[in-house]
């Protein structure tokens, strides 16, 4: 996917209804300006959902919230990953963090049920498929990054596993943690032999997310590599033209210069020309 111009995060905050408008100006000028690529991956944005719409409005409506969400997922994974390591407290841990990440949930949705209200959309509708995509970006980086800068271009799909891999099954109670420990224990010897189904999930799942932040990032700096080696030209070409007034410059000033000395001259010689006319 083609990185989007910094400028497209102003396309996201138009009105679904003016969205379509915003972007084809944006496309336009762009395009006048030479950044084709940046052009063609605007003119290709899809009119957002209402559902969508609001979401892109919580990081300036609610940046905070979108924060507390995102943490609260980072801790939800490291939580799963913790209980799944079958550490002292996992399970406490799992639904405390399952808790935080749902009332961080609950709080993105009021905020965006406020937008949709204010716009006089009714929200009734929607808090399904808010909820459900505030889930997914609270774990899945690509989502949670388009969230917190209000690009999200549609309702986000959940990833293979969402139910085992990140915390959202039932979280055990403290019979049932001292049953699993009690059977992990049994079978530690196989378990440090070879990773368990759901560990190979997760670690599936990082090393798919930390290639998609590496590609991300060397289409950032690529990106930034050609914006660079652009001004670089431009510059060149500033100075070149200055080079050239400086030397008018001071051309203009020498001619300045020697007609100044020139009046001076005529000036003296008007004088004593004048002063013999008198006597």
């Amino acid at each position: 996917m083609t990185p989007l111009p910094d400028e497209a995060a102003d396309v996201f905050q138009a009105d679904p209804a003016s969205f379509v408008a915003a972007r084809n100006d944006l496309a336009a000028r762009l395009a006048a300006e030479g950044r084709t690529d940046d052009a063609a991956a605007v003119k290709a944005l899809r009119k957002p959902t209402v559902v969508v719409w609001a979401l892109n409005q919580l990081h300036v409506r609610d940046a905070e919230g979108v924060t507390a969400l995102l943490d609260a997922g980072a801790e939800l994974r490291a939580a799963q990953q913790a209980a799944l390591s079958s550490s002292k407290g996992g399970a406490e841990r799992l639904r405390t963090a399952t808790v935080a990440r749902r009332a961080a949930v609950a709080q993105l949705v009021e905020s965006a049920s406020g937008v949709l209200t204010d716009a006089g959309r009714s929200a009734d509708n929607q808090v399904g498929a808010m909820s459900s995509a505030l889930e997914i970006a609270s774990f899945e980086a690509d989502a949670g990054r388009e969230l917190a800068t209000g690009t999200m271009q549609r309702v986000p799909d959940a990833p293979g596993g969402f139910g085992e891999v990140f915390g959202l099954t039932a979280v055990p109670d403290d019979g049932e943690e001292e049953a699993a420990t009690s059977s992990k224990t049994k079978g530690k010897a196989k378990a440090r032999a070879k990773p368990s189904a759901p560990d190979r999930r997760e670690l599936q799942a990082d090393v798919a997310r930390l290639r998609r932040d590496r590609d991300a990032a060397e289409r950032t700096v690529r990106k930034a590599r050609q914006t660079a080696d652009g001004f670089a030209r431009e510059l060149e070409c500033m100075r070149e033209r200055l080079a050239k007034v400086e030397a008018k410059h001071a051309d203009a000033a020498a001619k300045a210069s020697a007609g100044e000395l020139d009046l001076k001259r005529a000036e003296r010689e008007l004088a004593k020309a004048s002063a013999r006319l008198e006597d």
